[in-house]
């Protein structure tokens, strides 16, 4: 069985991804610092850290810990409006600590990741979970 590790898995995309891979029966591991995320949407049962990725050795204890066959990476920050306001911001979350936590996931072999970029193009939502 797959363990797919989904960081930012309290927000809104990541915790609706985690929520259909244990649907799918894939063993799903959570990372997130709950900086926007929401922990009431976390889907039960699953294994929770709340840990930013940009503490490298908190990941790599991580990683050390659990057998992870592939991220689903969903913790960037994504608000156009306040990217354009606090560009220092999403310069450290979304460049510094992705730099990182990449380095980790590298040390630890885990070379299989999908990278969510923004939320925004989805607009606001009709219905949810979309």
């Amino acid at each position: 069985m797959k363990t797919i590790l989904v960081t930012g898995g309290a927000g809104y995309i990541g915790s609706v991804v985690a929520r259909r891979l244990v649907e799918r029966d894939y063993n799903v591991v959570i990372l997130d610092a709950l900086l926007r995320g929401n922990g009431k949407s976390l889907p039960k049962h699953v294994p929770f850290l709340q840990v930013d990725i940009g503490n490298k050795g908190a990941v790599s204890l991580l990683l050390d810990s659990r057998n992870i066959d592939a991220v689903m990476h969903f913790a960037g920050f994504a608000y156009v409006g306040e990217s354009m306001q606090k560009p220092g911001l999403y310069f450290k979350n979304n460049i510094e600590k992705n730099i990182r936590f990449l380095d980790a996931l590298h040390v630890h072999g885990v070379n299989k990741i999908v990278f969510s970029s923004s939320c925004a193009v989805y607009g606001v939502p009709e219905q949810s979970p979309i």
